[in-house]
């Protein structure tokens, strides 16, 4: 893995309103540890089924944290895979693997078993953190596994049988090598050009440092609902204090649903992205809305455009909640914000409203296709510079190379970082009132409910799993509004089955497909597609 040096000056650079200079020098799991005695009584975690204290899931972080360490051999920059559903149990596992030592990474609950598969394989896995309820879709996996709602109690019982204190497990942990800011925290994986994801590679100083600065931006809520983005909102607020309340997928899509969740928790925080935001607007009445979600104070969009429309309706639906537009990317982390509600919504010529004012942290350059910069107002592809940045693309050398170039104008901004800057694809442009306008897409990829999709990943596994000559893939839908993906597809012709095409692993291609010719509905290559791909990747319609 590459190794990072950085200038420690950017420290000074974080908000004064934050946490004290020698916490944020703490990696994530040092903070949570630190926080966890300063209010050992308050609410830490809450799902459906039960609630932890910070004392409670402290406990539970050092005992699996420890057992993780001896039985599994985790320790510094050894990744703890974790596959299940947004819940306690999920804050108990990437917790205790960074505890560990370790770092985590999120298996998407959408893959398929073959790219569960390549994922733990491509990232190293020591161990596979699951529940019951997932744990059968990983009999085909080769990795050993901990079933979190069944092992743990077997764990936890010696533990108690043999007495050992909480002083005494934080005794042992600080005894083992421990992580800093340049160790890894975690690692996420996304789409990549051939359908294989990429593994992007996060040191614990880009989440700390980020935190710090959406702190500056607004003081964390005591009750954070947490779904979208689950790790990156999971996290934050158990290093001040507050409880992350853990929201079931099927809630998220159900307006009414989420609506007496925010309820009857008292929700104070929340994200969305702009589509489910648009979805819960359209399931339901703004009398129920601004009823239920009468506790919120704070709600961050992420994720996709937001439309200047829907802004407004947000505004007008719920007055009292003080709405930020957040722009962020998985491997440099929060770029920009703005307060929505300080638009001038009549000069949004686009009719999508900006990003916000970058952060400091990430200084923003427009480039043209020779890395000079443009004129003020022109616009250009984003690159994006600072310690925010991820390591590296696991195991991709030359995508990483390709990705976080050399930045030839460190000499513009305060030192810091690894004179590397990150190319995020987008294009954008400044506006004259200094904030970041993100335009679209540069080529190839584009915004589904959230997920980062490239099309040409889709591309690549309908030609290889289905026999066809060529395919291409568009994403239709306006910006800020919900996308579908669409294939148009040319079928293999000249085939059959003595002489059956095969993909790349030597299976047999699908042959035989029918696509209903008035809705564009193809179940023989969504079924085969779906075994293959995150099911935001299928395409819906067929041409």
């Amino acid at each position: 893995m590459t190794e990072v040096a950085y200038d420690e000056t950017w420290l000074a650079k974080l908000p004064t309103q934050t946490l004290p200079e020698a916490s944020r020098r703490l990696p994530l799991h040092e903070q949570f540890h630190k926080q966890a005695r300063l209010t050992p009584k308050n609410i830490a975690v809450v799902d459906d089924h039960r609630m932890l204290t910070y004392e409670e899931l402290n406990f539970r972080v050092l005992v699996l944290g420890e057992h993780l360490r001896t039985n599994f051999d985790i320790g510094l920059d050894v990744p703890v895979g974790i596959y299940m559903e947004p819940s306690v149990n999920y804050v108990i596992s990437f917790l205790s693997a960074m505890s560990a030592g370790g770092c985590f990474v999120t298996i998407e609950n959408a893959y398929p078993v073959d790219m569960i598969r390549a994922v733990c394989s491509d990232a190293k896995v020591g161990v596979v953190l699951t529940t019951r309820a997932m744990a059968l879709r990983l009999q085909a996996v080769d990795i050993p596994v901990f079933i979190v709602d069944h092992n743990f109690d077997t764990v936890t019982a010696l533990v108690e049988e043999t007495d050992v204190s909480v002083q005494e497990l934080e005794e042992r942990r600080l005894a083992a090598p421990c992580a800093t800011l340049d160790n890894l925290a975690f690692m996420v994986y996304s789409s990549g050009t051939t359908g294989k994801p990429k593994g992007i590679a996060n040191p614990h100083r880009a989440p700390v440092m980020s935190y710090q600065w959406r702190w500056g931006l607004s003081e964390s809520g005591d009750r954070v609902a947490c779904n979208v983005f689950y790790i990156w909102e999971a996290i934050r607020p158990l290093l001040r204090g507050a409880a992350t309340y853990s929201i079931r997928p099927d809630q998220i899509y159900d307006g009414p649903a989420l609506c007496s969740f925010v309820e009857r928790h008292k929700i104070t925080e929340i994200l969305f992205t702009p589509t489910l935001l648009q979805n819960l607007l359209v399931q339901t009445s703004p009398k129920t809305v601004k009823e239920k979600m009468e506790s919120v104070n704070t709600v961050y969009l992420n994720g996709e455009v937001l439309s200047r429309e829907l802004a407004q309706k947000a505004i007008k639906t719920l007055p009292h909640v003080r709405f930020i537009n957040l722009y962020s990317i998985s491997e440099c982390h929060e770029i920009a914000s703005v307060d929505i509600s300080l638009l001038d919504y009549e000069k949004e010529p686009t009719g999508f409203c900006p990003v916000g004012y970058p952060s400091p942290l990430t200084p923003p350059y427009i480039l043209d296709e020779d890395m000079k910069k443009v004129k003020d107002g022109e616009p250009g592809e984003l690159y994006v510079s600072g310690p925010l940045l991820a390591r590296e693309y696991l195991n991709m050398p030359d995508t990483t190379a390709s990705r976080f170039p050399e930045n030839p104008y460190t000499e513009d901004h305060v030192q810091g970082g690894d004179c590397r800057m990150y190319r995020t694809g987008d294009r954008a442009r400044m506006l004259p009132n200094g904030m970041l306008e993100v335009l679209g897409r540069c080529a190839f990829m584009v915004k589904i409910r959230g997920y980062s999709v490239v099309l040409g990943a889709i591309e690549h596994a309908l030609v290889n799993y289905v026999a066809l000559k060529s395919c291409a893939v568009i994403a239709d839908g306006a910006e800020g509004s919900e996308k579908r993906l669409v294939a148009f597809v040319v079928r293999l012709a000249g085939q059959s089955q003595a002489n059956e095409p095969v993909d790349e692993s030597g299976k047999p291609k699908l042959m035989d497909f029918t696509i209903d010719q008035s809705t564009g509905i193809c179940l023989d290559i969504q079924k085969k597609m779906a075994a293959n791909l995150p099911h935001y990747m299928v395409p819906t319609v067929y041409i």
